[in-house]
């Protein structure tokens, strides 16, 4: 921090008085640390950091205070920068005048530089106020510009997110968050910018903003008296001595006729040109996927089918010239070129000479009922059939049978359509398999379980109490793995975990999670966000919640020497007695302490049970509050 500060003043040229005076604050600020570390008997490593560079941040405020005083040798100082020279030279003096001189020429030199100071303060009230440079003036506009805007979008910005309002498309609303974002991170940045202006050194002259009083009186009335005088058709020679004559100065362009663009507008300028380029592209890239979709639906057009083969009697008719040219037979000669036929409507094939004999159509089936009964047997193993779906046979043909009625349903849906509510979808609805009745009907489905369930049980799945509650716990354990039993117990029932859950964090990590207040509200549809974090958060932190539980219950029953606070003193006599016992061998303490845990657990649910339904709902509150308010891992 102390090199950052002495990095910025080591050039003193670039800043104007508001950024000498800055720096100056900053350089104090520091060694008012630095002295405060020096005096500390425990400071903190970073004031040891700086009171190491208290040299050189003296020598920084000597030098800003000179070039200050330099600065105001001949007073230009904005309207900011009055007060800070004015209270600049009041400390001085005062700090001069309470000085003590010892010797006449100390005491003179002490006096002349009091009367310089005083005659430097009365210049700086004397002095006239010079206006802002151009850039501190261009930042102001932009932030008045902001500010105005901000003031439109904000309101309907938070509507939006309470729901209270609605766009009329999507592209309207992304124009209007592109516009809140940049409102928002302008202003965010403006402060910075500005400050930045201020501190920068005024180059060049100063000149004041014509338009700082208003709009001059100049040109309205010197546009009437103009309409008396000579035409502007008769040229400027004629028109400049009426103007000399008359006296009435030179008219002055308005503001809202000046061709200077300023900052705010030229930003607004290119936020609105980005804002119509996106739509624009947004709106090509929709039409190009109407085309896509257009051209897809479009129906095939068939290709030309190839003229059809000479009948078979002309062949049989002429075999000798056949015999006759072998050589040419063997030859085939090139196909005559194909004249373009119109493209074919029906997908019929074409029609064949009378010499070739057509087969006969298959006759459709009949699907009949069958009147014989097969008697009760035989049903049986048809339905054994029936409920096999692993045969070859039977299921290629249930297929295909399948795979016909699908089409001609779809086929007759389009019909029923016809050429409005026809296409895609119905081709769709058409080759989509049928749910089968047989699996789905015969068993009922159940729900699937939610995820935070098996998280809670998750919660008491590595627990102590849950191995306890199994057979082998109980089993009779010699001396070696009696000791081995025992030292596990102790290592499972902690201090900080008495009830021997699995904890997912440390307590100081469970103290340290992060608290956001909550997630932030959005207008996605579905399940809130302040649920999904409870779902989350609940069984994460549940053993915490127990165990915190589990001490509230102590310290009640604290109050009263109840049984379970004798149960927990128990268990707690247990871990902490000496391993080698001659009264209390490891086998029989292995099982005292497995048996007052359990007791422990069976008088904390008994407590649980009689509480009082209010401190229930509270400490159930308390417990839902946490996990809202935190954030979880993966959200710090």
């Amino acid at each position: 921090m102390a090199e950052e500060a002495l990095r910025s003043v080591a050039e003193l040229d670039g800043f104007s008085f508001f950024g000498l005076s800055h720096h100056l604050s900053e350089v104090q600020r520091l060694l008012e640390r630095a002295d405060h570390a020096l005096a500390s008997k425990a400071p903190r490593p970073e004031d040891v950091a700086i009171a190491e560079q208290k040299d050189k941040l003296l020598d920084a405020q000597a030098r800003l205070r000179r070039a200050m005083g330099a600065s105001l040798e001949k007073p230009s100082l904005t309207k900011r920068e009055k007060p800070l020279a004015e209270d600049f030279l009041q400390e001085q003096l005062a700090r001069l005048e309470g000085q003590t001189a010892t010797g006449s020429d100390a005491k003179a030199a002490k006096a002349k530089a009091v009367d310089r100071l005083r005659q430097l303060l009365s210049d700086v009230r004397a002095s006239a106020t010079v206006p802002d440079s151009r850039e501190v003036r261009q930042v102001e506009a932009s932030i008045k510009q902001l500010d105005a805007e901000w003031r439109e979008v904000s309101p309907l910005h938070d509507k939006w997110q309470a729901g209270r309002h609605n766009f009329k498309s999507n592209t309207e609303l992304q124009a209007f968050r592109r516009r809140y974002e940049d409102c928002r991170k302008g202003r965010e940045g403006s402060a910075a910018t500005l400050h930045k202006a201020l501190c920068a050194a005024r180059t060049g002259k100063v000149t004041a903003d014509p338009y700082e009083g208003g709009l001059p009186p100049g040109w309205s009335s010197v546009a009437k008296k103009a309409a008396t005088a000579q035409p502007a058709s008769r040229g400027l020679a004629q028109g400049a001595p009426a103007q000399r004559q008359t006296g009435v100065p030179r008219s002055r362009p308005g503001r809202w006729g000046s061709a200077v663009v300023s900052f705010a507008q030229r930003l607004r300028a290119e936020v609105g040109a980005r804002v119509r380029d996106e739509v624009q592209a947004e709106r090509e890239a929709a039409s190009e996927e109407d085309g896509e979709e257009e051209a897809a639906a479009e129906p095939e057009v068939l290709p030309q089918r190839p003229p059809p083969p000479p009948p078979p009697a002309k062949a049989a008719a002429a075999p000798t010239k056949a015999a006759a040219a072998p050589a040419k037979a063997a030859v085939a000669p090139p196909p005559p070129p194909a004249k373009a036929a119109p493209p074919l409507v029906a997908k019929q094939p074409p029609p064949l000479p009378p010499e070739v004999a057509r087969p006969p159509p298959p006759p459709k089936p009949v699907m009949r009922e069958p009147a014989v009964s097969y008697g009760q047997d035989a049903e049986e193993d048809l339905d054994d059939l029936d409920d096999q779906p692993s045969s070859a046979a039977p299921g290629a043909a249930s297929a295909a049978q399948y795979t016909a009625s699908a089409k001609k349903k779809g086929k007759a849906k389009k019909r029923k359509g016809g050429g409005g509510g026809g296409g895609k979808e119905a081709e769709d609805e058409a080759d989509a398999p049928e749910p089968q009745s047989s699996g789905t009907t015969r068993g009922s489905s159940l729900p699937p379980t939610p995820a935070w369930v098996g998280q809670v049980q998750a919660a008491f799945a590595g627990s102590l109490l849950q191995d306890l509650l199994q057979q082998d716990a109980w089993r009779a354990l010699g001396e070696d793995t009696a000791e081995d039993r025992l030292a596990e117990l102790v290592a499972r029932l902690p201090w900080p975990n008495p009830l021997g859950l699995r904890l997912p964090l440390d307590w100081k990590d469970f103290v340290g999670l992060e608290v956001d207040g909550g997630p932030r509200r959005t207008s996605k549809r579905g399940t809130p966000q302040w649920v999904q974090r409870l779902q989350k958060n609940v069984p994460w932190l549940l053993a915490h919640y127990v165990s915190l539980l589990f001490l509230v219950t102590i310290l009640h029953s604290l109050s009263s020497f109840g049984v379970f606070l004798w149960a927990a003193a128990l268990q707690a006599g247990l871990l902490l007695a000496p391993p080698n016992l001659p009264q209390l061998p490891a086998p029989l303490r292995v099982r005292l302490l497995q048996a007052a845990h359990l007791l422990l657990w069976l008088l904390f649910v008994r407590s649980l049970w009689q509480m009082h339904l209010l401190v229930k709902l509270l400490l159930a509150s308390f417990a839902a509050g946490h996990a809202y308010v935190v954030a979880g891992l993966r959200e710090s």
